[in-house]
């Protein structure tokens, strides 16, 4: 089954890139995308062709050529298993994570499936790690030479993670007990604010009459302050400061 995959912008720069002629460049990213997660395919010239270029004018011979040219550079490894001969990307594992790989040829030489008692192991490499369990060892075999750093993207299959958000506070009712804390009578202070007591009132009578759900009550009694919810501001109704209004999120 076909994947999809992505290719980081530095594959366009990488020097072993560079010496890729163009066809060979375009059947390298379309490897990718036939390869199993492990960057394993089958070396079969005529089914990569038909994959590949159904349409174009090119043989299975030239095809086999193209990945001639990409095993050259050591950008493909060639092994045997049972009998059949297999291509692998020999960057595959560093450069592709894949959160929930499925294999469908033979592990590489040089390769084993994960073993989860390994120290170093964090269950992010899952699809393959070199046979050298305790180590920081890249996750290359040493047979082959891998791409530069930054060839391969991470496949979509890779990234299919969805980022976390934080939960928000969940808004509830007026706490029993709620009072003035002291956090609220220093802001209070800091800010010029008076009659403490009387903005109190005016907010706990306020939220019993409408029912507000808050999050963050000491917030709330502090735009509540600010706000002047028991209009003591007003002239002749009490002796707060108005300095300027600025809200605290709840």
């Amino acid at each position: 089954m076909a994947r999809i995959r992505t290719v980081k912008p530095e594959f366009w720069s990488s020097e072993q890139v560079m010496e890729l002629t163009i066809a060979a460049r375009l059947t390298f990213i379309g490897l990718w995308n036939f390869c199993d997660d492990r960057g394993v395919y089958t070396a079969s010239p005529k089914r990569l062709k038909a994959q590949l270029f159904p349409s174009d004018n090119i043989t299975s011979e030239g095809v086999a050529a193209l990945v001639a040219e990409l095993v050259h550079h050591g950008l493909v490894g060639e092994f045997e298993a049972s009998g059949q001969r297999y291509w692998h990307v020999t960057g595959w594992a560093k450069h592709q994570l894949i959160r929930k790989p499925t294999y469908r040829y033979p592990i590489p030489p040089g390769w084993v499936a994960p073993d989860q008692s390994c120290p170093n192991w964090s269950g992010t490499h899952a699809e393959l790690v070199p046979d050298q369990c305790g180590t920081d060892a890249e996750l290359v075999p040493d047979e082959y030479t891998p791409e530069g750093k930054g060839m391969e993207g991470k496949g979509e299959e890779g990234n299919k993670s969805p980022r976390k958000r934080a939960a928000r506070p969940q808004k509830t009712k007026i706490p029993e007990g709620f009072a003035v804390s002291a956090k609220v009578r220093q802001w209070a202070s800091d800010k010029g604010y008076q009659n403490l007591d009387a903005h109190f009132e005016s907010f706990v009578s306020k939220v019993a009459a409408n029912g507000y759900l808050y999050a963050d009550w000491d917030a709330a009694l502090q735009n509540a302050i600010r706000d002047d919810w028991g209009k003591l501001r007003q002239p002749g109704r009490g002796t707060d400061a108005a300095p300027m209004r600025q809200r605290v999120d709840l």
